[in-house]
């Protein structure tokens, strides 16, 4: 006998480094009929918390901070109404921990405090594509992982559409070292191969952009970006998404466009 009450839906929170990502893999659920939000001091609000409680969203993505440092979401993590519909958290970008669990982003050192946030049954999942071993040591202790009960799975690193190469260059600002790569005969800023230039700060985008402009025709200009974290967030926003569309061709960016990339 059906009391006409709506079966209530699965809800997972991931834990994504970025506010980028987080509203990258948001749109992604969507369009794959899964209802998600992005959660972050921009987008919580009492509603917010009510529409959860309400179990309007099945996904939720989460940076590490609002996770465990936000009252409001601390708390709605220990309530039965929201934790009974919880199926699990995934950490995403799990070599984050490693990485930035320092002095950097203190909070991702603290990740495995959400056990204590709900029930003990809630399983955790934390993948990457770039965890070394010594690394992922680090990972399980952080999450507080029982080796015991985990379940660990490799799916190596070769993939068909990457094809490793290498090649010298005469000091860090050989910067003529990347036209090869590029394609010296390109001649039209359309036929740019799609292409993300990673460097270790944001003096060196600036550089390789202005480089990269003096030395391919002017046609390709506009076709040409940078990525990194003092561009507001709209404009990062415009970036990713030109670049997704490849009305840019060539975005050069810090590690903060690693993350977020997949197109």
């Amino acid at each position: 006998m059906s009391n006409g009450s709506k079966a209530r839906r699965a809800t997972f929170i991931i834990i994504s480094p970025l506010k980028a990502l987080q509203r990258d893999q948001k749109h992604r659920f969507q369009k794959m009929g899964v209802s998600a939000i992005d959660v972050n001091g921009e987008t919580w609000s009492p509603k917010l918390r009510q529409d959860f409680k309400n179990n309007k969203y099945q996904a939720i993505l989460i940076g590490p901070e609002m996770c465990l440092q936000h009252e409001g979401f601390r708390e709605l993590l220990k309530s039965p109404d929201f934790s009974n519909d919880l199926v699990s958290i995934v950490v995403d970008k799990a070599h984050c921990i490693s990485q930035w669990g320092g002095d950097f982003r203190v909070a991702y050192s603290s990740l495995g405090d959400v056990h204590s946030y709900v029930p003990t049954n809630i399983p955790i999942l934390a993948t990457s594509a770039t965890l070394a071993p010594a690394a992922l040591k680090e990972v399980q202790h952080k999450l507080q992982m029982d080796p015991i009960n985990t379940f660990f799975l490799n799916l190596g690193n070769d993939w068909p559409n990457i094809t490793p190469s290498v090649i010298k260059m005469r000091n860090s600002s050989d910067y003529a070292a990347l036209l090869p790569l590029i394609g010296q005969d390109i001649q039209t800023g359309p036929n740019l191969p799609k292409t993300i230039i990673f460097t270790n700060s944001i003096q060196k985008t600036l550089e390789i952009h202005r480089f990269l402009g003096e030395h391919l025709p002017p046609t390709c200009g506009p076709y040409l970006d940078i990525f990194h974290a003092l561009r507001s967030t709209a404009s990062k926003r415009e970036a990713l998404k030109y670049f997704r569309k490849g009305k840019t061709r060539v975005l050069i960016a810090t590690e903060a466009a690693g993350m977020p990339n997949s197109a």
